[in-house]
């Protein structure tokens, strides 16, 4: 019997990434029996993904973008030590072989400071489709520091984050609370690959208290001359949540979203999101279907659909219409 030597290392090369996330998972069952409080998650999810690819695109290269599918499993652990608390996520990749750290803190205080430091996704910022301040890539983890100061109504936050030794950012944002809104200006510094530059703007949010809040930001590179702006709204009513913004980036874009928080249909949770290309003529279409149920097995359906001119962005994309399926079992 012939016997494939890459077959058996793939096979003991899952078989390791297994080991430690299911070890995980039964620490975590057994935390959360033995002492009753959540300081240990888990979630396992399944992914498979159905690509329908424009029939421009060369059919000897269709069947290498058609489907794919991941498995992977993710365990959390917070908690705290004296005046400290700490928060590690861990994602592991059966397909890809892969173990990866989605955060790794530490934060606390001293004296009026809140600080925190370590690998996490810094985000911050008014905008749901695009933030027009913030210096680096949304969703994306960084290792790096901040620290917050509150001087009532004022707040002083001061960070930085470095995808590597030649990439990253700092940041310094000054904000000020209102009865029904905030607003807050912010400078920071960006090098990459040897370029570096400074960008500053201002954001602001008002909550109109009648359901609907309006938000808004603005930024300009100080040496190039580019500006990012936004303005957006959202109006939250008894069964449905409707989303608008406009922004520009390198290009005018208008993004809408219609959605529900189980309640309406029972568990269910739908929503409809579309972006649009406001000079070329390119959109992209969202639609997402999820079932909650008593929120451990959740399955849900993703369907994208890209359009447009020939000369925008999406019909660019060799990818016409994506369907990905989805389970994910948390314990």
């Amino acid at each position: 019997m012939k016997i494939d030597q890459n077959k058996v290392g793939q096979w003991l090369l899952r078989g390791a990434l297994c080991f430690p996330l299911i070890v995980g998972g039964y620490l975590v069952s057994a935390s959360q029996a033995l002492a009753g409080v959540e300081m240990l998650s888990g979630a396992l999810k399944t992914e498979f993904a159905y690509h329908q690819v424009s029939a421009e695109f060369p059919a000897q290269q269709r069947l290498l973008i058609e489907t794919e599918s991941d498995t992977k499993m993710g365990l959390s652990l917070s908690g705290y030590r004296g005046a400290c608390q700490y928060e590690l996520k861990i994602t592991g990749h059966f397909s890809d072989f892969l173990l990866e750290t989605d955060q790794a803190t530490i934060s606390g205080f001293s004296g009026s400071a809140l600080w925190e430091l370590g690998k996490k996704d810094w985000t911050w910022g008014k905008g749901l489709a695009f933030i027009p301040n913030y210096p680096l890539g949304r969703e994306d983890a960084f290792w790096g520091l901040e620290s917050k100061v509150i001087f009532s109504p004022y707040d002083l936050v001061a960070g930085a984050a470095w995808e590597s030794a030649h990439s990253g950012a700092s940041w310094l944002r000054v904000g000020k609370m209102l009865a029904t809104g905030d607003w807050e200006t912010v400078i920071s510094y960006i090098w990459r690959d040897g370029v570096n530059h400074w960008q500053g703007g201002a954001e602001f949010s008002w909550d109109l208290l009648n359901g609907l809040s309006l938000h808004g930001g603005m930024n300009t590179e100080f040496a190039g001359k580019t500006s990012k702006y936004l303005l957006g709204g959202v109006y939250t009513g008894a069964y449905l949540t409707f989303i608008m913004e406009y922004y520009y980036t390198q290009g005018p874009y208008l993004f809408a979203s219609l959605g529900r928080e189980p309640g309406l249909f029972g568990r269910w949770q739908w929503g409809i999101k579309k972006i649009f290309h406001l000079q070329d003529g390119g959109w992209i279409r969202i639609i997402n279907l999820k079932y909650l149920g008593d929120n451990t097995v959740t399955p849900e359906i993703v369907i994208t659909n890209f359009g447009g001119g020939k000369n925008s962005a999406a019909r660019k994309n060799p990818i016409a219409r994506e369907y990905v399926f989805q389970i994910e079992a948390k314990f």
